[in-house]
């Protein structure tokens, strides 16, 4: 499975009578030597320590089909421990209920955790959707437009639209006579013409990719687009890109040249880096300078619960806990609503997990910031949305 929009929501809305259980580990390139590294030990001891709750969690039910489920997974299992599987951070999402088993790799740190809950345990993935998206990468160069895509630390070569030189065609431009003294200025003036006609159909040239980099970004759900390569030629394909293209433009001063798609990922790693930091404080300007906002946890996940929130800024470290009632509403902290018997009240120790569910399934966009950007948030303790109404 990849990792999008799409799959964000599907596992969002898994679900089980039994439970769902997610598993997270991240591969340690500098332990891969190792018989067992210390991640996959990690991974190991959380699993027995599932087990034994099972066993005296007093379910009956739960207990035999852990005991009938782990076994199962072993092949899933040793996906996820094995050296030849791609990307850093990998993730497992198993309904104790039923025989799919869903499988996410990409190249970055999700941690290392094991939850078994009435649904997916997304937020590690919806933190490495913020960090490392899809973004698409444009370099303008004399040969023609190279396009790539970077998406999760990984680099893919996309298109090359070639530029094919008429000028090999074109009439010679000549000066007068070689006997007459000005000719030779006349002549340099002349191949200065032949020049600026040869860059002028170029440009024109790349400027008509925007149609092909318009096409990729719809298609690949793209957030940013990189353009790099030499600034007049660069700066052509912006100009018929300014109208109406939904990616956020990026200019790279990065000479990209002849590399290799993997190396095009490092070069404009602190570019899109650099990008996403001002989007995230974007967002923040943005709560700031409405009234149309919420700040705080009771306020955010009454309008996410309500269905009034558009997007919902949380902080990836972020931690809150609240309760849920009878009737499957969630409140933070000791909040009791009117008319509940506080006994029947159902502890929720990761409300944030479940704002999250609950935003996806409403078709709100979650916007996760780091801490440092979160902390910009005055009085919101790391959380807060932007309302329709």
């Amino acid at each position: 499975m990849n990792l999008d929009r799409s799959s964000l929501r599907e596992l969002a809305g898994l679900s089980d009578p039994l439970g769902v259980l997610s598993i997270y580990v991240t591969a340690d390139p500098t332990e891969e030597a190792s018989d067992r590294p210390a991640w996959e030990l990690r991974l190991r001891n959380a699993l027995d320590e599932l087990s034994a709750a099972a066993k005296d969690s007093g379910d009956r039910e739960f207990d035999q089909t852990m005991r009938r489920k782990l076994p199962a997974l072993e092949p899933d299992l040793d996906w996820l421990t094995a050296g030849s599987t791609p990307g850093l951070g990998r993730a497992l999402f198993a309904p104790l209920s039923a025989d799919e088993v869903y499988r996410i790799s990409v190249q970055q740190d999700l941690g290392d955790r094991v939850v078994c809950d009435d649904t997916g345990y997304v937020r590690p993935l919806l933190s490495a959707w913020a960090a490392g998206a899809p973004a698409g990468v444009a370099v303008a160069a004399g040969e023609g437009l190279r396009i790539l895509e970077v998406e999760f630390g990984r680099g893919e070569e996309l298109a090359t639209l070639e530029y094919d030189d008429p000028s090999g065609e074109w009439r010679e431009m000549r000066g007068p006579a070689r006997n007459n003294p000005m000719r030779s200025q006349q002549s340099s003036s002349q191949t200065d013409l032949f020049d600026s006609k040869r860059a002028a159909h170029l440009k024109r040239f790349l400027a008509t990719g925007h149609e092909s980099l318009r096409r990729f970004a719809e298609e690949r759900d793209w957030g940013f687009l990189v353009l790099a390569g030499e600034p007049q030629l660069r700066d052509a394909v912006v100009e018929r890109l300014a109208s109406g293209f939904g990616p956020q433009i990026v200019i790279s001063t990065q000479v990209l040249g002849q590399t290799t798609p993997a190396q095009v990922a490092d070069m404009v790693a602190d570019d899109l880096a650099t990008a996403r930091r001002d989007r995230d404080l974007g967002l923040v300007n943005r709560i700031e300078e409405t009234k149309l906002s919420t700040r705080g946890l009771d306020q955010t996940l009454a309008a996410v619960q309500d269905g009034r929130a558009e997007l919902v800024v949380m902080d990836t470290e972020g931690q809150w806990h609240g309760r849920r009632t009878p009737d499957g509403l969630f409140v933070g902290g000791d909040t009791l609503p009117p008319d509940t018997d506080p006994d029947r009240m159902q502890d929720e120790p990761d409300l944030g997990e479940r704002l999250i569910e609950l935003a996806l399934r409403n078709s709100t966009e979650v916007a996760m910031v780091p801490p440092e950007v979160a902390e910009r948030l005055n009085g919101a303790d790391g959380l807060a949305a932007v309302l329709r109404w």
